[in-house]
């Protein structure tokens, strides 16, 4: 999905290239005062007008929108990597799994605790070394409930959401046309006069006419073909 600073939206990046047309070598430059003549014949300070091919630029510079996402993406935006963010950036950093078994060994596999929370712990806990990864999980996190995170297990799972985000990307084509699609059908279902609902109306009345009027031509060879006449139900 293409994404627009300020700038793009207020149009002000197309003049981002008018820079190079102006002569810099020399630190004070005042040519662009000097008097020329103009269209008209009129001699004029002003200078001349950029062409417009220099100030069309945005339309070509615009980055495609994303196809898919990368697994980074796909990691970083699951529950699995919100529930142990530093197991996940360990893993995306330090193995070329996919995304499906980085998720698949977040939801198997106890947290992991960053380097500087190992060490600490290594340090101010005799028993450390002979527990799990599972009960080091969980004595690293009450001891930093019960010490002012003084063995940084808080900060570091805080850095390690951080570092996921950065690796979120911008909606894909895809995800755009889904996201406009279930707000159409919110509208529709919350107001009945949304052009959909007026067009399905409409719809639903030209076929029930057409129904009716092949029920009419239907009814009127029958009785034809029997020699009947048939009735006038309107003048009844």
């Amino acid at each position: 999905m293409a994404t627009y600073s300020m700038s793009n939206l207020f149009g002000l990046s197309r003049f981002k290239h008018k820079a190079a047309h102006k002569d810099t070598t020399t630190a004070a430059d005042f040519s662009h005062l000097s008097a020329r003549a103009d269209d008209s014949g009129h001699y004029t300070t002003e200078p001349a007008q950029e062409p417009a091919t220099d100030l069309i630029t945005e339309q070509d510079e615009q980055p495609a929108a994303l196809k898919k996402h990368s697994r980074g993406h796909n990691v970083a935006v699951s529950e699995e990597a919100q529930n142990s963010p530093v197991l996940a950036v360990k893993l995306l950093r330090e193995t070329d799994l996919s995304s499906k078994k980085i998720k698949a060994r977040l939801q198997d596999e106890p947290e992991a605790l960053s380097k500087f929370t190992s060490k600490y712990m290594e340090e101010h806990d005799p028993s450390w070394e002979f527990l799990d990864d599972e009960e080091k999980a969980f004595k690293a996190m009450t001891f930093a409930v019960n010490n002012g995170d003084a063995n940084g297990y808080n900060q570091a799972r805080h850095h390690a959401v951080n570092a996921l985000k950065k690796m979120e990307e911008p909606m894909t084509e895809a995800e755009i046309q889904a996201m406009i699609e279930k707000t159409r059908q919110a509208m529709n279902e919350s107001d009945p006069n949304t052009p959909d609902n007026i067009t399905a109306r409409k719809k639903a009345d030209k076929e029930y006419q057409d129904v009716v009027a092949k029920a009419g031509e239907k009814l009127k060879a029958t009785y034809a073909k029997t020699g009947i006449t048939q009735p006038n139900y309107s003048n009844r």
